[in-house]
């Protein structure tokens, strides 16, 4: 493991062993995916598994992928409790091939980088997708720069960026996706009850 994954994993490592992390799924992934029969599912950053959890209760068989191997033993233990059974992958996206043709589903939450590796990201995403596979991504809205997630608006996600780096894919739904602020969003002092804007990318291999 190279010193730039293993500090990533290290600081990951701190951030989950500080506090309580959320359980529930994204809604959106929920929405999305509900319908779909169940196949072989990748969540890509997955941390303490609040995506592959759920999608193994719905009979996924599910690889989790983190750098955190302090989020994957939190998802493990999850699934456990579930008497559910969890793939996991300790590594950096960056830093390991991944398996092409394998997936039906890809997930890819909240994963923020720079413009240079975004493109390198979902690449190597839509790589690992069966032909007719679907790749699900949520992430925040530059919208709300300052309000959630990095101060930094190459960060951040717009319909145009994620239109940008959805070449081999067949874009299905690219919509802004508002949900109600959880613990740890700014909330906006003069109006608390505005909701967080996220977007949400849904979409097929071709």
């Amino acid at each position: 493991m190279s010193n730039q994954v293993f500090d990533a994993g290290r600081r990951w490592d701190e951030k989950f062993s500080e506090g309580d992390w959320p359980v529930k799924p994204d809604l959106a992934l929920v929405a999305f995916v509900s319908d779909l029969p169940s196949g072989k599912a990748l969540d890509i950053g997955c941390g303490p598994g609040r995506n592959a959890v759920w999608l193994a209760e719905q009979g996924w068989d599910v690889t989790g992928l983190d750098a955190s191997a302090v989020g994957l033993q939190q998802a493990l233990e999850r699934a456990k409790q579930k008497n559910l059974s969890l793939a996991t992958i300790h590594g950096d996206i960056f830093g390991i091939e991944l398996e092409e043709n394998t997936y039906d589903l890809v997930v890819m939450a909240n994963i923020h980088v720079t413009p240079t590796l975004r493109k390198e990201l979902f690449s190597k995403a839509i790589s690992s997708l069966k032909e007719g596979g679907k790749l699900f991504v949520i992430g925040h809205h530059l919208d709300d720069l300052g309000r959630v997630g990095p101060p930094d608006p190459e960060l951040l996600f717009s319909e145009d960026i994620l239109d940008k780096v959805s070449e081999g894919l067949e874009v299905i739904k690219l919509q802004r996706w508002e949900r109600p602020p959880e613990d740890g969003d700014a909330y906006d002092k003069e109006n608390p009850l505005r909701p967080i804007s996220d977007i949400v990318l849904w979409a097929k291999k071709r």
